[in-house]
């Protein structure tokens, strides 16, 4: 969608010299060149939901609700593009993604994977850290990890 507007803004303004063309078009190149990410301080219990421009965020600290346990579970994203001649494509893909659980039911996503694995270990590096549980829903029949027992790449 962004490279449409991208890609229209840009012919706009070459094949009718608009000023709304380049204009379409360098919003659309900052759009692409954004990322959103959220960031996990757990050393000072705190986190925030960032945009990020190369190695710079923006975005105001908010303070880490107390933690009731770590979740792992697997998702299917789907993501939809639209085509100029309103054809449609769908994708789907199983993501693995660890959510902080607090005040009983609500979650805060922190992280998401493609690997179970690594998943896991970002998991067990949260819940050391935040000295709480992890529970794998990874399973159709969900439990509790014993965290203690895996090895984690980085402190």
């Amino acid at each position: 969608m962004l490279m449409m507007l991208v890609l229209i803004g840009l012919f706009f303004g070459i094949t009718s010299s608009s000023i709304i063309g380049f204009v379409l078009s360098t919003v659309g190149i900052v759009f692409l060149v954004i990322d959103n990410a959220m960031i996990v301080d757990l050393d000072n219990k705190r986190y925030r939901q960032a945009m990020l421009f190369r190695d710079k965020a923006t975005g105001r600290w908010k303070s880490l609700p107390e933690v009731s346990y770590v979740s792992v579970f697997v998702t299917t994203m789907v993501s939809t593009s639209h085509s100029i001649t309103y054809r449609s494509i769908v994708m789907k893909e199983k993501v693995v993604m660890v959510n902080l659980i607090y005040d009983k039911h609500k979650r805060l996503n922190i992280y998401q994977s493609k690997d179970r694995e690594e998943a896991i270990e970002k998991a067990a590096l949260v819940a050391r850290k935040l000295d709480v549980r992890i529970f794998d829903a990874t399973t159709r029949d969900g439990k509790w990890v014993e965290f203690q027992h895996i090895k984690i790449d980085h402190p």
